[in-house]
């Protein structure tokens, strides 16, 4: 008599009852994988075993991704940082040891992060007096290792929760004018004046303005400012003609020919200027100046309402202070109060010979 072979266990799919619990059997990668239904009804099985099969068909089906830790994600993250070069590394650590906090946390396996784990962490954050932005931000970032996660196929595409960032009503709107600007530049240091004006007029980030160097960044044949792609936040190049504006030339002139020689554009006898000495320098002279609690990144919403003001398109707005999307510029653009009232004005004007009718 010829012995039948009997096909080896676990090597199709299927769907297999333990207990009550009905349970789809997927194979993938030469071993079987138990997905549950947590449900008494058969065909709740075969419906996730139906998409299973699909999601293994396509590529998208990874038995992996239960082991996934927030831990792993983090380390996604930094390391997507670290290699775009993103200066930002160190805040995005701290939005991390939020969402990983153990008490006040997120679940610490990442398939466990359902949604609804999401809003209960929100909760919590705002129980605990922190800023609407400030929770964005964590949860931004979650988002965003969570994304990278699911394209490097490490957890299933379905399988981000919802994350929400609403608006938190709470941008700055200060605006720095040129007389405000004046009156703070009369108590600030030697070494920081010409570090406040330099923003007013470019509307570039503080960073970017103080690791400016006279060797790679500033092209005095063609006189023109230049960073490259990784000295930009937005990891794009950008060029400021100063040549066509004649304040800023004479500020870098001036800052040329200080007596301290230095590659460094804006340097504190001729060392790099630390950027919390700048802040605190700023903040006493607002103070002593008696105007608003201004803050330098300030500086940068005055130059776009500025630049607006004079009549310069957007995109060239955008391309000489580093905004990448229309959005983004919007946060920086605040119409003034004096503009509103000359629209209005050239209304009226517009208006005038229909009313003499």
């Amino acid at each position: 008599m010829t012995a039948t072979k009997r096909k080896p266990r676990g090597l199709s799919d299927g769907l297999i009852l333990r207990g009550k619990i009905w349970y789809a059997v997927i194979r993938q990668k030469g071993r079987s994988v138990w997905v549950s239904s947590h449900s008494s009804v058969k065909a709740d099985a075969e419906a996730i075993r139906n998409r299973l099969r699909v999601k293994r068909d396509e590529g998208g089906f990874n038995p992996d991704a239960r082991h996934i830790m927030l831990a792993d994600l983090q380390r996604l993250a930094e390391d997507k940082y670290a290699a775009k070069g993103n200066r930002s590394i160190k805040r995005l650590k701290l939005a991390w040891k939020q969402l990983r906090d153990e008490n006040t946390g997120l679940p610490e396996r990442a398939l466990d992060v359902t949604t609804a784990a999401v809003t209960a962490y929100e909760g919590r954050r705002r129980d605990a007096g922190r800023a609407r932005s400030s929770i964005n931000y964590e949860l931004a970032m979650l988002r965003f290792a969570w994304r990278a996660a699911i394209k490097a196929r490490l957890l299933p595409a379905d399988s981000l929760p919802v994350i929400e960032t609403p608006d938190p009503k709470n941008r700055r709107t200060g605006v720095v004018t040129a007389e405000d600007l004046g009156k703070i530049a009369q108590h600030l240091p030697e070494w920081a004046a010409p570090i406040a004006q330099f923003l007013f007029l470019t509307g570039w980030r503080v960073s970017e303005a103080l690791a400016l160097t006279w060797r790679a960044n500033v092209d005095q044949r063609r006189k023109l400012l230049r960073l490259e792609a990784d000295e930009t936040k937005g990891g794009s190049a950008r060029t400021f003609p100063f040549g066509s504006l004649p304040v800023l030339e004479t500020l870098l002139t001036r800052q040329r020919a200080t007596p301290t020689p230095s590659d460094f554009v804006f340097h504190q006898d001729g060392r790099p200027v630390i950027y919390k000495k700048l802040r605190k320098a700023w903040r006493a002279a607002c103070r002593k100046a008696k105007v608003a609690k201004f803050i330098l990144h300030d500086l940068r919403r005055s130059a776009a309402t500025n630049l607006v003001d004079a009549g310069v398109d957007r995109g060239a707005i955008k391309e000489l202070c580093g905004w990448e999307t229309d959005s983004m510029f919007a946060r920086y653009h605040i119409v003034r109060e004096d503009a509103k009232r000359l629209a209005v004005a050239k209304l009226a004007k517009a208006l005038e010979p229909a009313a003499a009718e």
